[in-house]
């Protein structure tokens, strides 16, 4: 009986150091979080660590061969986004994927990359970063382990915005969680706030912050579907009168792309799934994302297309807003050219972020773009340099940041097109990201669609520059807008007006003068 108490006592003891080792602040990279983790995630509270660690220069951008799927998440004073990367693709055949979280301090203009890395000897795994409503930042990893059994481990902090990077208390824990996805914030039937999670295509719930997680129901893909589920990479949004709508990926651009489930009773329930349904709810065997923005609008991020293997492959990037629950759609293409794997995120004064990666493997840039939902219905960009923002670049590739031409001209009708030319500088300038300048001749601003003798708006742009610069933020394309001038002498014109206003006078002292008269006439 005694050794029974005694075994207890120790399985107690055991249990409560155990737990204390799931709970341990973190701030850097020697710290533990637990002894199956803690050789996998590696803190740099300085940046010129990574650089003097031999061991660690691997993470650098500059020794990367690629990156993509990125995750994002903004707070008072950061902006921070998640990265996959390492080795020569994904997955790597000889285990050398990571992932990394980088921040921006002065909304992306300059990036500290990394300054967390997760490397999972695992491997396909990775490492998505969200906020909670109370402002907590949350770093989330799937951790594979050698019997390729998998599990959800996650770092949280309360002070994301401290001051001093070296301040902010990181704690790690093994997640009740176990789920594929960052949490989803809804309104319940109670009208409280619950967290929704996705366990693949089941849904987990929390009424409790995250504390603990239960299954709330589960999405059934259709049988059509079944043979083309390479995985899942599920997205929530949820309408105005409550309903939920979960979207799911098919892939390669089967079937539409994507599928589409709906619940009516807060996510106990879902219908049966839904393809080939068109923008939005379309890809081309990738991720897409969604989300409820504040005002009650439905954001989603996906491509214009669903040409896979053998094709386009994963251009047209597009954001597609409703403001009716999804009954119309306002959109504004985010990348035209080779790009995926979207993350979008608003923060509470209603500024949009969307991450994504642009030629994973050819200009090999994470990207943001940030701009609001007036931009999306206006259908342009109101700050072009706040579009396709560089987190993190590799390769010879430079962003031009500036150049010497306006991004409009209006021109007279008839301008001939020689002369729309000479509008423009002789030398047009181009600066690329890091100051260096370069000149073309502005013979080489062209439109193939000019017609001087109908009004409207046409398209300059740069024919050629240099193959090393990138044109992301579309300065060479300048909107030439062609309107019919006013006509001399003629109803618009300074002299016609004037002779009005003269005759005008004139009238009305005739008829005043004739009422004088009259009145004289009638007192007689």
């Amino acid at each position: 009986m005694k050794c029974i108490k005694n075994a207890v006592v120790v399985f107690f003891a055991l249990s409560i150091l155990f737990c204390g080792l799931l709970s341990i602040p973190l701030k850097s990279a020697a710290a533990q979080s637990s002894s199956d983790i803690a050789s996998m995630i590696h803190i740099y509270n300085d940046p010129d660590e990574v650089k003097e660690e031999e061991e660690s220069q691997v993470y650098l951008p500059e020794n990367r061969n690629w990156q993509g799927l990125p995750y994002i998440a903004v707070t008072e004073s950061r902006i921070w986004v998640t990265l996959y990367s390492g080795g020569v693709a994904e997955p790597d055949p000889n285990g050398l994927n990571y992932t990394a979280l980088a921040y921006s301090e002065d909304n992306g203009k300059t990036w500290v990359d990394p300054y967390i890395v997760f490397d999972n000897p695992g491997k396909n795994s990775y490492m998505s970063i969200w906020t909670d409503p109370n402002g907590r930042l949350y770093l989330y990893f799937i951790v594979q382990t050698e019997g390729r059994d998998y599990y959800m481990y996650e770092y949280y902090t309360d002070n994301p915005d401290a001051k001093d990077i070296q301040d902010i208390q990181w704690v790690g824990r093994r997640s009740t969680k176990g789920a594929s996805s960052k949490p989803y914030v809804i309104i319940n039937e109670k009208g409280q706030k619950e967290w929704l999670s996705f366990q693949n295509y089941r849904i987990l719930s929390s009424v409790d912050g995250g504390t603990t997680w239960q299954e709330k129901g589960e999405c059934v893909p259709h049988e059509d579907t079944l043979d083309y589920l390479d995985t899942d990479e599920p997205s929530l949004y949820q309408c105005t009168n409550g309903d939920l709508v979960a979207l799911f990926r098919i892939g390669n651009g089967a079937l539409g792309g994507v599928q589409k489930f709906v619940s009516k009773d807060f996510g106990k329930t879902w219908s049966e799934g839904e393809f080939n349904l068109g923008a939005p709810y379309q890809s081309p065997g990738s991720k897409i994302a969604s989300m409820t923005l504040d005002s009650g609008a439905i954001l989603i991020c996906s491509h214009d297309n669903t040409t896979s293997i053998g094709g386009a492959t994963r251009k047209g990037l597009t954001l597609y807003l409703s403001d009716n629950d999804g009954v119309s759609w306002y959109s504004l293409v985010l990348e035209s050219r080779e790009s995926s794997y979207p993350e979008i995120f608003q923060d509470k004064d209603g500024t949009i972020y969307v991450a994504y990666d642009r030629g994973r493997y050819t200009t090999n840039s994470i990207r943001l773009t940030i701009l609001n939902e007036q931009d999306i219905k206006n259908g342009f960009y109101s700050d072009k340099m706040n579009h396709n923002i560089k987190v993190a670049g590799i390769g010879i590739t430079k962003d031009i940041e500036q150049v010497n031409i306006p991004s409009e001209i209006e021109v007279p009708l008839g301008t001939s097109y020689e002369d729309v030319l000479q509008k423009f500088p002789e030398k047009i300038e181009i600066y690329d990201e890091d100051g260096k300048k370069y000149e073309i001749d502005r013979k080489d601003m062209l439109s193939y669609s000019y017609k001087p003798d109908r009004e409207g708006v046409y398209m300059f742009e740069v024919s050629s520059w240099p193959e090393n610069l990138l044109d992301v933020h579309e300065l060479l394309k300048v909107n030439v807008v062609v309107k019919e001038s006013p006509v001399e002498g003629g109803c618009n014109s300074s002299v016609y007006g004037g002779t009005i206003v003269v005759v005008g006078l004139v009238s009305a002292f005739l008829i005043i003068c004739g009422i004088e008269l009259c009145c004289r006439k009638i007192k007689k």
